[in-house]
């Protein structure tokens, strides 16, 4: 049994597929890969390009991953990918829960009152949510329920090096860690079971998965530039 750990978001999010409305398509994955970003290393490599979000980070983010996405996968490594062209509902699905997007999934391309601030939301919804079988709303808010808790360890070698069997360890084993330069983290990749698409409990990841992993047995961990808030 992994000892999977998840940041408990408010009653709010714990909502099921059968409580909400609208069409929905047939799920033909297997599980999903929940990825995780870490911040100042995206930051550091988009340097040139004055994003909000690097230029005054949150202070969380110095520590704790944010979710990229919930991607559906299958064992075999192939995924399905933008399965119905239903458009993001900004109005209905986005602004009700943009206080936590901001937070736990954040864009930090754009300011919060940029004209394409939604734009990532809108790619996840639309590359990866559209073949989860679930409905905007229940695809967005069971992401945010499962909301993956970054290990302390992280925030404690901020700015500084950290052992990649030891980060491996701390978030239970069979993680995929991804480093820019197989050096500098920058992603972590768990996987979780799903029922009808609806995620479950953190699973043991495929190879195909783990296979991802590039990291080399020093990781360092990237500090902000920017002026943290």
């Amino acid at each position: 049994l992994l000892g999977f750990t998840v940041l408990l978001l408010p009653l709010f999010f714990l909502v099921s597929i059968d409580e909400v409305d609208g069409d929905v398509v047939v799920p033909e994955f297997d599980f999903y890969v929940f990825a995780m970003s870490f911040q100042p290393e995206f930051c550091y490599e988009h340097r040139g390009d004055d994003y909000d979000g690097c230029t005054h980070p949150r202070k969380m983010w110095k520590s704790q991953l944010t979710i990229h996405g919930m991607w559906p996968e299958n064992v075999d490594g192939t995924w399905p990918s933008s399965c119905t062209d239903e458009p993001l509902d900004i109005n209905g699905t986005i602004l009700p829960i943009l206080p936590e997007l901001e937070q736990y999934w954040p864009n930090v391309k754009s300011s919060t009152k940029g004209k394409h601030h939604s734009q990532f939301w809108s790619h996840e919804w639309t590359k990866h949510g559209t073949c989860s079988g679930l409905t905007q709303k229940s695809y967005f808010q069971e992401t945010l329920k499962h909301f993956v808790s970054t290990p302390d360890m992280v925030g404690q070698h901020y700015g500084k090096t950290l052992k990649k069997a030891e980060l491996i360890n701390a978030y239970d084993g069979n993680v995929a860690l991804v480093c820019q330069h197989k050096r500098y983290l920058s992603e972590v990749r768990v996987c979780l079971n799903m029922v009808s698409g609806v995620p479950t409990s953190r699973m043991p990841c495929p190879a195909v998965v783990l296979k991802e992993d590039n990291c080399g047995d020093e990781i360092s961990i990237t500090k902000f530039s920017g002026v943290v808030k």
